[in-house]
């Protein structure tokens, strides 16, 4: 408690009475809101989630069948490659196609980055490794969706994720798993899915 008091006192100064408190009221002011949504839940149209399920492993699949077929052109044993893997990805990128390497400096070590930025400047600078970083984000992207739509409902057929209403610094919400290690990240349900 003494810390936390003596943090205050430090920081304190620094922050805009006028718009501190005025983004103090709004966000305790949600939360009333926000544990009544993740008490109640979404309710799942079950067949749709069904279909939906379906159609994006399939898509899922073909992708990867893609992918690994890209892979193969530019690398032996390519039946083994594995789209979900950065390593695999950035020696496809950086080492069978000499592709600069594109660094991320995340956790204070330097290594080559596969994310979405980086294949994003790669399909912009370099078009002969573009359908493989476009198949690469789409198969990241569909996997984000079909983990949501496999994401575990309660006995009601409800989804409940935790909501956090300070969860990000341009003031709107954020989701993910609830404490029972249910539900997801919500936002990643498009309108397509709905």
């Amino acid at each position: 408690t003494c810390i936390m008091h003596d943090l205050l006192e430090v920081l304190k100064p620094q922050l805009n009475p006028e718009t501190s408190e005025a983004v103090y009221k709004f966000e305790r002011a949600s939360l009333g809101p926000a544990l009544a949504m993740m008490k109640r839940g979404c309710r799942i149209d079950l067949e749709r989630r069904r279909v939906l399920i379906a159609e994006f492993t399939e898509e899922y699949n073909q992708l990867v069948g893609l992918s690994k077929a890209l892979a193969g052109s530019v690398m032996d044993g390519s039946e083994d490659f594995n789209p979900a893997s950065p390593d695999q990805v950035s020696h496809i990128l950086y080492t069978c196609l000499s592709i600069p390497p594109i660094y991320s400096h995340k956790a204070k070590s330097r290594k080559t980055s596969t994310g979405e930025d980086a294949l994003d400047y790669i399909i912009n600078n370099y078009p002969v490794a573009a359908p493989f970083c476009r198949c690469i984000l789409a198969i990241r992207e569909i996997g984000k969706k079909l983990d949501v739509l496999n994401a575990g409902l309660d006995e009601d057929d409800r989804i409940r994720c935790s909501y956090n209403v300070a969860g990000t610094v341009t003031y709107r919400w954020s989701s993910s798993k609830n404490i029972h290690d249910g539900g997801g990240n919500l936002q990643n349900i498009n309108k397509a899915m709905r």
